[in-house]
């Protein structure tokens, strides 16, 4: 928690810097890595977050952020930010103002940012930071590609299997092995 208020969720090997004084009068800090941001709305006071190649203006939103090196990717959730490359670019490739399930990309080799459709993004990490991965009737290959993504380990459907609807849920906190087990019980398969 930030002394604004505001909530980071930082994933391992990720960091933030900032100023003594932060949530008064400015509210910026640093990223390295990445991390989920649940900002409090304060529109006196923006909420920036810099890195080496991106900044992201912030009124009161949630929303997760990942910065390696150059590379870096905003992927709204809820609310709106506005992401500025370090450099402006012509022809405004160098701003994008995001709402919810739109992502941006930034390619360093044309220091431009990319729009995107998010939809998935933003439900897995809203997923993600509320600790249980739930499914109301969801192909089996986006679960499994959940799964793939957070365990970090490749996981297939073989067949038809992929097709399959699921309901279910299970926390993030269960081992691959274990959801992959309710999800075969689930829908009686292998």
């Amino acid at each position: 928690t930030l002394p604004d208020g505001s909530t980071v969720f930082l994933e391992s090997s990720s960091s933030i810097t900032y100023p003594e004084d932060s949530g008064k009068k400015n509210r910026t800090l640093q990223l390295n890595g990445e991390a989920f941001f649940e900002v409090n709305h304060d529109t006196r006071h923006p909420f920036i977050i810099s890195s080496a190649s991106i900044n992201t203006t912030v009124l009161g939103t949630s929303f997760n952020m990942e910065v390696r090196n150059r590379d870096a990717k905003v992927v709204v959730v809820s609310g709106t930010v506005q992401v500025n490359t370090r450099q402006g670019t012509a022809a405004n490739k160098g701003q994008l103002v995001l709402s919810a399930n739109k992502s941006a990309v930034y390619h360093p080799a044309s220091n431009e940012l990319e729009l995107h459709d998010a939809t998935d993004d933003a439900r897995f990490f809203l997923q993600k930071r509320n600790g249980k991965f739930a499914y109301k009737g969801l192909p089996v290959a986006t679960v499994l590609n959940d799964l793939q993504r957070y365990y970090n380990i490749p996981v297939k459907a073989e067949g038809k299997l992929g097709q399959c609807s699921f309901y279910g849920d299970f926390p993030v906190t269960d081992d691959l092995q274990k959801a992959l087990t309710l999800i075969a019980v689930t829908l009686n398969a292998k």
